[in-house]
Parts: structure tokens; sequence; C-alpha cells
């Protein structure tokens, strides 16, 4: 074992960044650091919120400032000179002069990041348009009659709508409500949309301007049209469809077209927070079954500040699509946009009230409204969304939960016109209230301690506009929020380790009193896993409700597990969270149990998964589309300059549960063997230096068994029992005195 340590580690390094040199980083939250795609700005936080400061600090260190981030004071956005617009190495000696400045309280160079639209289009092969009622005749748009979902249209197979039209004749149009969009543009000299289009609440943090047209080069950029069209398409006009909110304030916000980083983020979602009631946002991080993303730092607190703060006090609402990875097992508390105390997350239903076979399932999501699905065969235009799109078009095809996102947003203009006193939390106390109980033989249904009813698919059930007006008109404001923390406990006499095939049980015990009425609970979990997929989480509360967590994840192969991931559900809805809680982590794997794919070898070599692929690499969160380390492999003096990171990527990135493995057999074969005199002069000197010494202080050091923050075992066999073991954990509860 040590000579394969000693003498082919290089090769096997050098074979790994092979293996990924086309693939690029799929950006997110709390997992690994390596391989992020830097860029040439900066976020800067200075000690005050000063615009000249911040240019004369900017231009003593060969920086340009280009101005303060939106709606958190003292941040601002350097960009360096010379510094790369991208590369995979950071600018630490750029970032360090500025961390280092008597002025400056935090500077973080920005990397790219990906994040995905919700949309797809229907094909129109088989549409049923003509099984409409033809009597029903409220407006005179074209498209009217076909949208079903907003009243009762006579759509067969239609089981309800979202009692739009019932809302609308008590007068509710989303009159002085304003909503915009968060996604790739918004072509509001549309004839459909520019009587409604609002410049205030428009802006393009792409390119740094206050025009959102989207580039219609690329026929893509028509998703953040469809989505505003679907809120406040003007009505009575003789085009296209009418708007859930037909007299709402329509602005679009562009960032999905262009260089998106952590700065980019918070630019959209904290713009004008004050002005703008709702944002609504049908993107995320991909849904391809294998993915953790959120918001970083700045875009988590941007969307805190914005959703606390914002129109003046009550809060600004951010509706949230659920995601549309259903088909690849994917689970929405993978992503930490829709699984926010924040948003209010909204997935889809089939005409006859089913989950579509897309809409991902979680415990986060609040509500769900009608929308088209998808066949196995064929799609049929029949279930789908009448909305606009570019070049003046009118679609009757739109489809995914990225229609869901603005439908809601609709739905809520017309709530905060019935009463604009409401805030963030009450529009999700009146979700909570007024959803709508949708195929209750479905088995998700469960009713909490509480009495209210959740399904992981449909939440709290179908928005219903007219319900919700009706309710909001009599609402009286929740009491304040409180929140509670608890660190589950963790020392070395408790068990923490979950067997292949097995389960951990932990519990945690809550004696707190300051919240009366549960609305979220939080979850927050560091765990190493052997195959991350095969994880299952379920939380129990102490008054008997379980709630899943997370899903079995097929496609997730990630070796390396979680590190303070915020799990996030709502099904404790009004309980009591005084008592013993109960964390079950269940390890579920597919095909022989036996046989499960610890190995590091097997990540790269799995003949079934590379024979769908075409290539033999690592299932993990990253993607084929960008070659950033291809010139360094192939360039003999960059690989020579690059040789001394090899260690680097394994010790701290992706590979690192891998390496730890390797390093931990070498480790006990030293033990037994060999002094320091034995060691290849290769380890204790040469690049590997830094790993030997590591190793020789730990044959040293006493064992931390008794120590409050205990490590996971350092020994464990590839092929072992062990799948994965807990590190850290703790519960984050939220609700009313």
């Amino acid at each position: 074992m040590l000579s394969f340590f000693t003498m082919n580690f290089g090769c096997i390094l050098f074979g790994v960044l092979l293996l990924v040199a086309v693939q690029a980083h799929e950006s997110f939250v709390n997992v690994e650091n390596d391989g992020k795609l830097f860029t040439n700005t900066w976020a800067v936080q200075l000690d005050s919120n000063d615009a000249k400061l911040a240019d004369e600090i900017a231009s003593n260190l060969g920086f340009d400032n280009h101005g303060a981030l939106s709606n958190l004071p003292g941040y601002f956005k350097f960009v360096h000179k010379q510094a790369k617009t991208r590369d995979r190495r950071s600018a630490e000696h750029h970032t360090r002069p500025l961390a280092n400045h008597p002025r400056v309280r935090w500077a973080k160079q920005q990397t790219l990041l990906f994040r995905y639209k919700r949309g797809f289009e229907a094909i129109d092969r088989n549409s049923r348009s003509e099984k409409i009622k033809r009597d029903i005749a409220w407006f005179d748009d074209p498209e009217w009659p076909k949208q079903w979902y907003l009243y009762d249209s006579g759509y067969e197979g239609a089981s309800g709508n979202l009692g739009v039209l019932e809302a609308t004749r008590l007068g509710y149009t989303g009159k002085g409500v304003v909503v915009s969009i968060v996604d790739d543009g918004l072509d509001y000299h549309h004839p459909d949309l520019y009587a409604n289009y609002d410049k205030e609440a428009s802006r393009d943090v792409n390119d740094d301007d206050d025009d959102p047209t989207p580039d219609d080069s690329k026929l893509e950029n028509a998703h953040g049209t469809k989505c505003g069209g679907e809120v406040a398409a003007v009505a009575d006009n003789g085009i296209c469809g009418v708007g859930v909110a037909y007299n709402a304030s329509l602005g679009g916000i562009r960032m999905l077209d262009g260089r998106i980083t952590d700065l980019t983020e918070a630019n959209a979602l904290g713009y004008k927070c004050d002005y703008i009631d709702i944002k609504s946002a049908s993107w995320g991080p991909k849904d391809d079954g294998k993915t953790f993303g959120g918001p970083e730092e700045l875009g988590a607190r941007a969307m805190e500040e914005c959703a606390r703060y914002g129109r003046k006090g009550k809060g600004a609402l951010f509706v949230w699509a659920t995601g549309n990875g259903g088909r690849s097992h994917d689970v929405c508390s993978c992503d930490g946009y829709t699984s926010s105390i924040y948003t209010i997350s909204i997935g889809s239903i089939s005409p006859g009230g089913y989950c579509t076979s897309y809409d991902e399932k979680c415990p986060s999501t609040m509500g769900v409204v009608y929308t088209g699905d998808i066949g196995p065969e064929k799609r049929e235009t029949y279930g789908n969304l009448v909305t606009t799109s570019l070049f003046n078009g009118c679609v009757e095809s739109f489809s995914g939960t990225s229609c869901a996102a603005p439908l809601a947003a609709g739905v809520f203009a017309l709530v905060l016109q019935a009463n604009p006193e409401l805030t963030w939390r009450d529009m999700q106390h009146l979700v909570v209230e007024t959803g709508v109980k949708n195929n209750p033989q479905d088995s998700s249904w469960n009713k909490n301690a509480a009495g209210h009813s959740y399904s992981n698919c449909y939440g709290f059930g179908v928005l219903n506009a007219l319900s919700l007006v009706k309710k909001a008109k009599l609402w009286k404001q929740v009491e304040p929020q409180v929140q509670h923390k608890v660190r589950g406990g963790l020392d070395g006499r408790e068990t923490r380790e979950i067997k292949s095939g097995g389960n951990l049980v932990l519990k945690l015990n809550n004696d707190d009193n300051s919240i009366a009425k549960l609305e979220h609970v939080q979850l927050i979990l560091s765990v190493k896993y052997r195959r991350r997929g095969d994880m299952v989480v379920d939380l129990t509360s102490p008054q008997g409700t379980t709630s899943r967590l997370l899903s079995r994840r097929p496609e997730d192969d990630a070796t390396y597990g979680l590190d303070a991931w915020p799990f996030m559900t709502v099904e404790f809805w009004g309980e009591n969270p005084q008592g013993e809680w109960t964390l079950k982590i269940a390890d579920e794997k597919s095909g022989n149990a036996d046989s499960p794919r610890n190995s590091f070898f097997d990540t790269f070599f799995d003949e079934d998964k590379s024979s769908q692929r075409g290539k033999s690499y690592p299932q993990n969160d990253y993607k084929s589309d960008n070659l950033f380390l291809t010139k360094e492999i192939k360039n003999k003096d960059s690989e020579r300059r690059d040789e001394p990171t090899y260690p680097r990527e394994l010790r701290h990135g992706r590979f690192k549960e891998d390496y730890m493995k390797l390093k931990a057999d070498a480790n006990n074969e030293i033990r037994q063997k060999m002094d320091e005199s034995n060691f290849p002069r290769e380890m204790s000197h040469g690049r590997f230096k830094e790993d030997y010494m590591k190793l020789k202080a730990d044959s040293r050091e006493p064992s931390n068994a008794e120590s409050d923050e205990p490590v996971c075992s350092p020994s464990w066999d590839l092929e072992g029992p062990i799948a994965g073991c807990v590190t850290q954990w703790s519960l984050v509860t939220y609700g009313t005195a």
C-alpha cells in the first residue's frame, strides 16, 4: 500500500484531472470549493457606506469601484484592472491587500455560478382546444378560452382551477401591486405587456443598466417574457391571453443571460425592495438529481434583508419554482432557494390534480398551481399554459414549474391588492389556511398534530385566489417571529455512524418554551457519506409528525456528504416544538446491497454508467460546458507548473474523501512497519511533505474519543460496512409565542 501511495499517487492525480478536464464547476453552497472559476470582480464590505471611500480604496489598490450593492449598505463591487475575467486560480495577491485594509471588513473574489431555467415547451401534437365551453366569454383576448387554469372553462380532464376569474369579478386585478420577474430579461415592448410595464421595477444586472430587454438572438431567452405574460398580460386588448393580475405593474430583472456571481444574484434579489412587492423566480441549481446548490453569502443576505424589511417593513415576497428534476428523482430539499424560509415555494400539478412527472417533492413546498404535464410519448398543449413570447409572439405550450411561480405571483398580487398591509409571513399563513386539498386519496397526504393536512408533493394544497382574497380582507397580522436553535449533542460516547444498509437514530431535547406554534423548522446537517445519493433523512417532531427531508437520489454519486446544509420543512406548521425530536438517517441502496459502490475506482470506471455517457468520469456536481483544465494538461510547461497543486485537488476538493481513505490506509501501514528514516525522500521532503508531516503528527496525537467536537473514524475500509457518519447537527425552529 505504501508503494502505491508514494509511487502512483501522481499518476492517479493526473488521471483524475484528465477525467474531469471537460467538466466545469456546478456552484453550490457548503459543499466543495475546488474547481471554481474565478472572475475579475470582488465583493467588498467597508466599515461605512461611503462611496468616496470605496473609490479611494479601489484606486489605491488597482481596482475600479463599480458601485454599491442593492439593499446592502456598505457593500461594493470592485473590478480589478489586470485580473482575468475567468481563471481557475484565485487571485490571492489581489484579495490580501483588500482584506488587510483597515477600513475593509470583508472581501471575497467572485466565482461563476451556474443557474438553470425551469420551463420547457410542449409540442402541439394533439390539441384539445375544441373541447372548451364556448359559451363563456369574459375577455376578447383570442387565447382566453384556453386558459382553463384561471376559471371553469370546461376543459375535459381539468379537476379544478385557481379561482382567478371569481376574484376578478370581485374587483381584484392586481392594481397598485408591483411584480418583477427575475430571469433572462423581459420584452416589455410586447403589445400585451407594454401598458403594464414599470421601468422603476426593472434592471439589467448582467449589463449593469436599466433596460431588461432580453437578447433575442437566442430563443431560450423568451423565458422571462413568458413568465411575465402569465402575471400581467393586458386584458381585453384582442392580443394573446390574459394575465392573472392584468392590472399589476410589471418589471423585469435581467440576470440569467450573462456571467452570474454572488454579486450578480445579490444585486438582482436585493433590487428596490421597498418598491417591488413581489419577485418571481423560476430558476435555480441544476435539476439533475445529483446537485446541492443555493445562494452564497451575499445572495442569501440580500434575500433575507429584502424579505424581512422590504415593502417598508412588511417584507417583500419571493415566489420560487420548486424545480423540474422529478424524472431524475431530484428533491427540492437540495435547492437552497426553494427551501429558504424567505421564499414561497410553489410546485405544479396536472390538469387532473396529480403530481406532474417533472415536479420535485420535498417538505418546503408551500402550495401548488395547475400547469401542464408531459407524457412519456407525446405532449399536448391541452394541459399547458398560454402566455407571451419574443417577437410579439403568443404561445400556448409553456410548461414546467417555471409556470408555477409566476402564476402564484399573480395570485399573490390579487391578495396584496385586497390587503396591502400583509407581511411576508402573513402571506405564508394564508397559503396554509386556504390551500385546497386536491387528490385527497393520494397517500402522500398526512395530517400533522396541529390539524394541517400536508403533502410533500402538494404542500398545503392548491392556491385559490377567491379564498385567499376573502380571507386576506379579514386577516390580522401574525405575531412577531421567534427563533430558537438547539444543537444536537454528539460526543465520543454517542454512536454517529450509519451502517451500510442500516440507519442511525439521534435524539434532541428541546426544553425551550419561547415558541408555542411552529412555522418553519431547519435541520442543519453535516455528514460524511460514501455515496450521498443513498442517504435518506427523516425528522420526527415531539408530537409524532414525521417529515422526510431527503429521499434517495439514484443519480447522486458524490462521496463527500454535506457540510452544514440547511434542510427546511413546513410540515410541522402550527405544532408546539417542545419535547424530544428524532433524527433518522437511513442508508438505502439500489440493486445488490452487498455490493455497494464504495470504491474510489468504481466511481470512475462504472461500465454501466460509462456506456451510457460514452466517457468514464464520476457523477458529481460538475458540468461539461467548460474546458478550464484542458490547456494546462496539454501543455507540458503548464503541467509542471500545476504539479504542486495536484495534492490540494485531492486533499481539499471533490475527491477529498477518497484521498483520506488512501491516506488512512497508508497511515496504518506506516505506524506498524516504518519510522521516519524509512520514508521515501519524495514524501518526507518533496511535494507530499505536508501530508507526511500531518501523518507523523497524527501518529503522536491522543485519541479524541472524549472530544466535544467528534470526527468520524479515520480508518474507514474502502469496502467496509460504514456508509456515513454525522459530524454535527442542530435544529432551528421559527414560529410565534
